[in-house]
């Protein structure tokens, strides 16, 4: 089993890290004005339990990144599973970008391994766990 280093809850509506449009001259995220206040809320969830469990270097080596995107179920849906957009692949890129930005580790190319899914429920966000991979 791996070791758990930090865990963490995200409150608030998951917004993910898209495509880039080119603007002025740079590139942009399409979603900017709705992505920056996420990743806002992912580094200071991230940077307040890593205060809280008394880290205060990144972590080193090879990570596990376990997450659970959660949304509210429209009432018209009756499908079980938020089996539509957003994307997981660019969730997991606000979430693994607002980590980084938080010090968590130095990069994440370090994860080895990223278990997630994407659910419904009463409190929109996502719970976050970061594992030491065993060598």
């Amino acid at each position: 089993m791996s070791e758990l280093l930090l865990s963490f809850t995200v409150a608030g509506v998951p917004i993910p890290q898209g495509s880039k449009t080119v603007f002025n001259g740079r590139a942009v995220d399409a979603n900017a004005k709705k992505l920056r206040p996420w990743r806002r809320q992912v580094t200071a969830a991230a940077k307040a339990a890593m205060v809280a469990a008394g880290i205060a270097e990144p972590f080193e080596g090879p990570l596990v990144l376990v997450h659970e995107f959660v949304f509210e179920r429209p009432k018209s849906v009756k499908r079980s599973h938020p089996s539509v957009k957003p994307d997981g692949d660019k969730l997991l890129r606000a979430l693994c970008d607002g980590i980084t930005d938080a010090g968590v580790w130095r990069d994440d190319a370090q994860m080895v391994r990223w278990p997630g899914r994407k659910v419904y429920g009463p409190n929109p966000g996502a719970r976050v766990s970061v594992y030491r991979e065993k060598e």
